[in-house]
């Protein structure tokens, strides 16, 4: 059986960034892909500044899957 690599982008859109629940579970979650699972695994953390729109087409465009992380904030997602 031959293993793929796959390139995972995970998204924090957290408003509180990589502090809080949403940090860690996006930090562990690279560590899980990378080195249990073998798969390529890139942090974006959304509170970061950002590259251009264009820069972002780009990024996604690159990867084969994605994981959202978010917090839940009044019941309700993060903005």
């Amino acid at each position: 059986m031959t293993h793929t690599t796959k390139k995972i982008l995970i998204i924090n859109g957290s408003l509180r960034g990589t502090g809080g629940n949403s940090g860690a579970v996006a930090k562990q979650a690279v560590q899980v892909l990378v080195d249990e699972l073998q798969q390529e695994a890139t942090l974006l953390t959304l509170t970061d500044p950002l590259p251009g729109i264009r820069e972002v087409y780009d990024l996604l465009a690159s990867y084969d899957g994605f994981l959202v992380v978010t917090g839940v904030y009044w019941n309700n997602w993060s903005s």
